[in-house]
């Protein structure tokens, strides 16, 4: 099984797939993980894709150190979108849409990195199997996630939590901007194995539209 079906790297690389469709033939629905690829487009070190529909892959778009995902629908996959910070770095994700059978957004977070998540236009993270947005952090790490100016993040409906994540004691995440509609009561923080959550500010989520 090879790594990415479409890899860009940089600043400067951008991929537009113009509303046509990235997939593969998977037998075993929901994990996909028997295709000849296991992400859809890999994006590192600042690399864009823009107007991409990806499906059954275990990653629909895998990040390593920043990005940008703009006008896409992520779904349906494993994960959404999948995004590795080994330093820090920025994802910045507008207009995009998942829906997945484990996660629409994961982010993981290496030892003492300081990762910053910009959400621009109207993201939704609804209806995944597990969680819309988790979070790992190691020791001495920062996340910070921004809803900017009119943005919205919307995370409803997914059967486990809508945004939760491990934090341990030395380690910090932040929400920032207004507009978070999700359950408050599904937005859950751990520390690592168990220990000391660290310093969370979480989001102050709208309710969730009644189906």
């Amino acid at each position: 099984q090879q790594d990415c079906a479409v890899t860009l790297d940089g600043p400067e690389a951008e991929i537009d797939c113009n509303d046509f469709t990235l997939s593969q033939v998977a037998s075993v629905a929901v994990f996909y993980a028997d295709g000849p690829f296991f992400s859809g487009i890999c994006l590192n070190n600042g690399a864009t894709a823009i107007n991409c529909n990806v499906k059954k892959f275990v990653d629909g778009i895998y990040v390593i150190n920043g990005g940008e995902v703009v006008n896409s629908n992520l779904s349906p996959n494993q994960f959404g979108i999948y995004a590795k910070f080994r330093r820090d770095s920025t994802l910045t994700i507008e207009d995009t849409l998942n829906s997945n059978s484990y996660y629409g957004l994961y982010i993981d977070i290496d030892s003492g990195v300081e990762a910053k998540l910009d959400v621009k236009g109207e993201v939704t993270l609804n209806s995944n199997g597990l969680v819309g947005m988790y979070s790992v952090l190691e020791a001495n790490t920062k996340l910070d996630i921004a809803v900017l100016n009119d943005a919205t993040l919307e995370s409803c409906g997914n059967i486990v939590d809508d945004i939760s994540g491990v934090v341990p004691a030395s380690a910090t995440a932040t929400f920032s901007g207004t507009r978070y509609t999700c359950d408050q009561a599904k937005v859950v923080f751990n520390g690592d194995g168990g220990g000391t959550v660290g310093t969370v500010v979480p989001p102050n989520c709208q309710a969730c539209p009644v189906p």
